[in-house]
């Protein structure tokens, strides 16, 4: 089963946490409420575009084995070319291209800040 890159980003996050020295505390009744793409502006705003294109299938291959990067790697390009022609479709060039960013950014390792 591939991890979710929510589930992803929340390992990665509690690792470095707990190699700077943090406590990581379990509590099995909290209860969390997730809106997706929200700290982003949405997920279909092209800042969020280009952050979620990149960041998404960093994570993965972070913590994935490769034969398994590959299935996902597979799965998400062809997702995104379909997403993009819809977008492409109805005007939104502005999505198209802040993918297409985000993807380019990856591929080239960059992880700061948007260039």
């Amino acid at each position: 089963m591939t991890p979710s890159s929510s589930t992803t980003t929340t390992r990665d996050f509690c690792r470095r946490a707990a190699e700077k020295g943090y406590r990581i505390l379990y509590e099995p009744r909290s209860v969390v409420f997730h809106q997706k793409g929200a700290t982003l502006g949405g997920q279909f705003s092209p800042f969020g575009c280009y952050y979620l294109s990149r960041n998404r299938p960093y994570l993965m291959r972070k913590h994935l084995p490769f034969g398994r990067f590959a299935v996902f790697w597979a799965y998400y390009m062809g997702t995104r070319a379909v997403r993009m022609a819809l977008w492409f479709a109805r005007g939104r060039t502005d999505l198209v291209a802040a993918t297409l960013g985000g993807v380019r950014d990856f591929l080239l390792g960059r992880m700061g800040a948007r260039r």
